[in-house]
């Protein structure tokens, strides 16, 4: 087994001039950088839309979107996928107040992260339980949230979120963590699917859907196996010759008349 660490994002959220095409692409059009990326990502090129048109059509209606579905989603994706430092939590945030350097951000880790695939195989299915999420779903959304690496409290935000936004008059639709959650899981373990239908699970079956991830930690649990690809540069040289040493010149003496040779 190969144990891949964590890595940092190969570019800081802001350094949007270490790729000065990527920076100029989202600058004149960020809706299809936003495409583009969710396109690389193996996603539906539309994707980002949502983000685009549904606060609109939702306002409409009275209920304002204030989390990006698609830009959360994709973010942590890419991290799972390839084994980033962060949290959910920063995914959120960074979504949400840094639209804008989050696409430029995933565009530049997709350029740079090709270079270096990583493979995570499990071929067996998952067990089934769920009286533990009938009885208390918060407690079970939490204990998911904590066993995958992430804070315990965060699935907290789906159930009080809501109230207090609704408070201020901003209704949240979009379950943040437990959209985000799924999405990051899918990725991390390779699982077929794609960020449409983790936002309809999210949004209509959220009780299914943290009992189906807590199902899906409990069966990766066993050792995955993991094969890290990457790009190196072998350098051959000869093998070793043995010098024979050059005969060494005879020397030859010239008298003179009046010299002595000793």
């Amino acid at each position: 087994m190969t144990i891949i660490q964590q890595t940092e994002w190969s570019s800081g959220l802001f350094n949007c001039c270490d790729d000065v095409s990527t920076c100029c692409y989202g600058f004149w059009c960020c809706p299809c950088l936003s495409c583009s990326v969710a396109g690389g990502f193996g996603e539906n090129r539309c994707l980002p839309l949502c983000d685009i048109c549904s606060p609109a059509i939702a306002s409409a209606v009275g209920i304002p979107l204030c989390v990006p579905p698609a830009g959360v989603s994709l973010r942590v994706g890419i991290r799972h996928r390839y084994n980033i430092k962060g949290s959910l939590c920063k995914d959120i945030a960074t979504s949400c107040v840094c639209v804008w350097c989050n696409w430029c951000q995933m565009q530049r880790e997709l350029k740079h992260r090709t270079k270096n695939p990583v493979v995570v195989v499990n071929m067996q299915p998952a067990p089934t339980r769920c009286c533990y999420g009938f009885w208390c779903g918060p407690c079970m959304a939490c204990t998911v949230s904590g066993k995958f690496g992430e804070c315990y409290c965060l699935p907290l935000c789906d159930y009080c979120g809501p109230a207090v936004l609704a408070a201020c008059g901003m209704p949240c639709v979009v379950p943040a963590a437990a959209l985000g959650m799924r999405a990051s899981m899918r990725n991390r373990y390779k699982i077929k699917g794609d960020i449409w239908k983790d936002i309809a699970i999210s949004c209509f079956c959220p009780w299914c859907s943290w009992c189906q991830m807590h199902r899906e930690i409990k069966h990766q649990r066993k050792t995955p196996v993991v094969v890290n690809v990457t790009n190196q540069t072998v350098i051959m040289q000869p093998n070793p010759v043995m010098m024979v040493p050059a005969p060494m010149p005879q020397v030859s003496y010239m008298t003179q008349p009046g010299c002595v040779v000793k």
